[in-house]
């Protein structure tokens, strides 16, 4: 008996085993796949395809592949796309396909052509879904050109920009530069918060004093540059007056707000033959030169409106710094004090809190015990007062008295830690007026206290937090009753 001849068999089963492998494949592919016939009609997609277009098979089965995903929208790719494919070309590119709902997706798309002997009987068309990293490429690309705080263009722009409209035909070209007043003392006093939002007040301002194709850019902590293409000096002198009045207006509609001032230079080149690096130098001396001539002015107006501000805290307009100083005053006269410190002593009764403007209400005024944290903030003012008072003229000589006001007797207090006599009679002074007078008011942490209570509580603390001498000086002149306290 002849054996049977299997042998035909064998390239049968591998077939069958190489179709299912196939099958697996497009089912579960990571990618959505459409096999089309040679008209580009739709006879199968996968479950991924599904996924990502949100199309069934029956709903799309023998249309158009380019009907459906292009749906005849810009940003897309060609038709030509799907002829060269089905001509037999292997192509990749990306593009932009639209999903049932017409949601755009962001694409690699593959078309590989079915060919065999020579002929082509269809194509698969493979997306690759990158929207997320398109996305994500391109907030990358604009977080690199662009301050992150203002939302203006960044230094790596203004750079770029400055090199390509050198040798251009936009000439004459203005340029513009910016520089926030006093964001180093503003930061300082109420806080980086604080100052980052003046900084974005700032750019707002700019931006609505400009036109379209200016371009504005951030080039510095508080340092802007605004380039003008097509702009000679005349046009550029005239945006640098819309720009003050813009300033000005903001001013005078945020009386509650700490105020705006920017010093500005300008500088045009004529035409090519300028080279713009030295002309945006050019801009950059007249902003130095303009903030050195209004330095202390825009010091000063900053300084006069932080004393404002301190003035409309709520304890404080209740009368506690009259109060203080008419105490201080009649304390300094009977320790027998010079005509010179009496007067530094007024103007320390009136000002020695300035530091407090970058407290927070919420801890100034809070009616629970203060954390560590309220501590560390509230610790932190006399410094920030003193930093304040230096860097002004008309408050440098009473600097070093706001920075030592919280010491103590016995080295107790803060921030230098000083004892005794090292601490300035002034702040010795104002250290048991300003205690006498917040346990006598009200406040929002304790109910005021009888005179006689008060003084009690001094001549307990005397020779540890207070000059035990000064605290009898000071007992005597309530106890006599001659001031309105």
């Amino acid at each position: 008996m002849e054996k049977p001849d299997n042998s035909s068999s064998f390239p049968e089963q591998e077939l069958k085993t190489r179709i299912r492998q196939l099958e697996a494949l497009f089912k579960n592919s990571l990618d959505g796949i459409a096999f089309v016939d040679t008209t580009n009609r739709i006879i199968d997609i996968n479950n991924r395809f599904t996924q990502l277009f949100g199309y069934e098979l029956p709903e799309i089965n023998e249309a158009n592949i380019d009907d459906i995903l292009a749906r005849s929208k810009p940003g897309t790719a060609d038709r030509n796309f799907s002829k060269r494919v089905l001509s037999g070309e292997t192509i990749t590119t990306e593009g932009t396909r639209y999903t049932k709902e017409g949601r755009p997706l962001e694409v690699i798309i593959q078309g590989i052509p079915i060919i065999e002997n020579g002929t082509v009987y269809g194509a698969y068309a493979i997306y690759t879904n990158i929207t997320e990293q398109k996305v994500a490429a391109e907030e990358l690309k604009y977080l690199s050109l662009h301050d992150q705080l203002t939302d203006l263009y960044n230094r790596s722009y203004f750079e770029n920009e400055l090199s390509r409209l050198n040798n251009s035909r936009e000439y004459p070209i203005t340029i513009i530069v910016a520089d926030l007043d006093c964001l180093k003392l503003f930061n300082d006093t109420v806080g980086h918060e604080q100052g980052d939002r003046l900084l974005k007040e700032c750019a707002a301002v700019l931006r609505k004093s400009l036109r379209s194709a200016d371009i504005l850019a951030r080039i510095g902590g508080d340092e802007f540059i605004i380039i003008l293409p097509r702009t000679d000096a005349e046009t550029g002198k005239k945006i640098v007056g819309r720009i003050k009045k813009s300033i000005e207006s903001y001013n005078r509609h945020q009386p509650g707000d700490l105020p705006l001032s920017l010093s500005i230079g300008l500088a045009t080149a004529d035409d090519s033959r300028c080279d713009l690096k030295k002309i945006f130098k050019e801009a950059d001396d007249l902003m130095y030169r303009d903030k050195l001539h209004k330095g202390l002015d825009a010091r000063s107006r900053l300084i006069r409106s932080l004393i404002t501000a301190l003035g409309e805290r709520d304890y404080i307009a209740q009368g506690h710094t009259r109060r203080v100083e008419l105490l201080c005053l009649e304390m300094g006269k009977r320790a027998g004090l010079s005509e010179k410190q009496l007067l530094d002593l007024s103007l320390l009764a009136q000002i020695h809190d300035l530091g407090k403007v970058g407290i927070p209400d919420g801890v100034l005024f809070k009616k629970e015990q203060l954390n560590n944290k309220d501590w560390q903030l509230i610790q932190q003012h006399p410094k920030k007062g003193y930093r304040i008072a230096m860097s002004t003229s008309d408050l440098s000589g009473i600097a070093d008295f706001i920075l030592k006001h919280h010491e103590q007797w016995d080295g107790k207090g803060y921030p230098l830690g000083i004892t005794g006599q090292e601490i300035p009679v002034q702040c010795r002074i104002l250290a048991i007026a300003d205690a006498f007078d917040a346990m006598t008011s009200d406040r929002p942490y304790h109910r005021a206290m009888p005179r006689e209570s008060a003084l009690k509580e001094l001549r307990r603390c005397a020779g540890s937090q207070f000059d035990p001498d000064l605290v009898e000086l000071f007992c005597s002149v309530v106890e006599e009753d001659i001031l309105p306290v």
